[in-house]
């Protein structure tokens, strides 16, 4: 009987790039050295030694958004910053593209399994898909496929921080598809704008270079030079302590979500959620610090996720859920767009009053209006139209809510007003031109501080 060769069709992939060179303490004193004193420098690095931590508390994973904001975004530092976190778990080429299919990224989500996953120009994925991307890497969970008979094939599950970067946001590149960011996306993938204000891009300390471009390439060589000997010391020292460590990290992560959140009132779940996001990465960098990898001083990355968590609340407009500034945005934009569909009421029945296609209702100037106008909308006009989207009853509770709609009698969400042409009082919304939205903000605001200096830790760092 003649020899048989078998042939197997196996679906290989390649690992990430796990790998190392150098020491520990060379990479602290050319890596780590840099990170002193810029703050999203020292958060990204600090990413990369939280993300062991998710399995440990069994927290969610997630992940954080560099973006560009300068004129200059394409060369702000978001990427070195990445190829310097990345330098703690391995080689240059662990740092990967949002250049790819949702297919291929489950694969590399799986193979970054509890560890940091850098993904660099978000503007190269599909807009269309850029969302539900999103929504993947941070649920932790592939899609059901079926196999080649049929059966259900095995859904491919990971744990991980992912570190993003792109000069646009996920909104804006979604936008470009005529599609809508949802308030749990925006919550799983937080942005941080990458300009740190200092007029170096990402950096705000240049460690004697003349400039951030040539920081930004002295600490590419250090990254490139020295590279994932912190990650193998930092796993060995966790496993070390795995028994005490749990009640360690959900400690000072909910301290640190506590003093973050001390002076935001009417605090939204959203927001809180986030925190601990920050307040992980604060004490995975607070983690490796104590353990002698970073050289960094005790709460350099507490103070780190501080200011970057602020950056990212003021960014985001505030502590405001993310549905009701969607809804309070997309009013505003519906008056300024289409406040020319409101016929003057007091003109309406003028033989020489302007027609006005497609009339949405009225607006009015009554003289105890202190100069602003009234706007009168049809129900119809409300529901389908300026609450696109929503629930109009759920829409019109939230503006009542927030002074930008008047309430009838009994809080109804509509007035019955006499408008020129019908014989009888017609129930409308009734809204002012000025839109005001009256609720207290706090006397300090989030991203404000009352000095130049980084905020101070509130307790002490955690150890080994």
């Amino acid at each position: 009987m003649p020899e048989l060769h078998v042939v197997l069709a196996a679906e290989l992939s390649e690992g990430p790039a796990f790998a190392t060179r150098g020491t520990t303490a060379e990479w602290r004193q050319h890596v780590g050295a840099l990170c002193i004193g810029n703050s999203r420098l020292t958060f990204g690095v600090s990413v990369a030694f939280a993300a062991p931590l998710l399995h440990l508390i069994g927290a969610e994973s997630g992940g954080f958004h560099l973006r560009g904001t300068s004129t200059d975004a394409s060369s702000s530092g978001k990427t070195t910053i990445q190829r310097a976190a990345g330098s703690v778990c391995g080689s240059p080429e662990y740092l990967q593209r949002w250049r790819a299919t949702d297919n291929s990224l489950e694969s590399l989500a799986e193979l970054h399994n509890d560890a940091m996953l850098p993904l660099d120009e978000l503007g190269q994925m599909e807009p269309k898909a850029a969302g539900e991307v999103a929504y993947m890497l941070a649920n932790g969970t592939g899609k059901a496929r079926a196999g080649r008979n049929g059966d259900a094939r095995p859904v491919k599950r990971w744990r991980l921080l992912f570190l993003s970067s792109g000069e646009i946001g996920l909104s804006e590149h979604m936008a470009s598809a005529n599609k809508r960011t949802r308030a749990g996306q925006e919550v799983r993938m937080a942005e941080i704008p990458a300009d740190a204000g200092a007029g170096h891009g990402c950096f705000e300390h240049l460690h004697a270079e003349p400039d951030g471009a040539a920081f930004a390439l002295r600490l590419t060589d250090a990254a490139a030079t020295y590279y994932g000997a912190p990650f193998v010391a930092y796993i060995e020292a966790l496993i070390a302590q795995r028994a005490e460590l749990p009640a360690l990290i959900k400690q000072h992560r909910d301290s640190f979500t506590a003093a973050a959140l001390a002076d935001i009132p009417n605090l939204p779940g959203q927001v809180r959620r986030v925190a601990a996001r920050f307040g992980l990465v604060a004490v995975g960098g607070e983690l490796a610090t104590a353990a002698g990898l970073t050289g960094w001083p005790a709460g350099a990355a507490r103070d780190a996720a501080l200011v970057c968590f602020r950056a990212w609340l003021d960014a985001r407009g505030g502590a405001i859920p993310a549905e009701e500034r969607e809804l309070i945005a997309q009013v505003r934009h519906w008056f300024e767009q289409h406040s020319n569909r409101l016929r003057w009421k007091n003109r309406a029945l003028d033989d020489h009053a302007p027609e006005v296609p497609r009339q949405a209702g009225y607006k009015d100037d009554p003289a105890d209006c202190a100069g602003g106008l009234i706007y009168y909308v049809f129900r119809e006009t409300f529901a389908r139209e300026i609450v696109e989207g929503h629930n109009p009853n759920d829409a019109a509770r939230l503006l009542i809510r927030r002074g930008i709609l008047q309430p009838g009698d009994g809080n109804r969400p509509t007035q019955k007003v006499r408008l020129p042409g019908f014989a009888n009082p017609q129930r409308v919304y009734v809204f002012r031109s000025d839109l005001e939205q009256p609720e207290p903000e706090p006397d300090a605001q989030p991203g404000e501080q009352s000095s130049d200096a980084p905020p101070q830790a509130t307790d002490a760092a955690p150890a080994f």
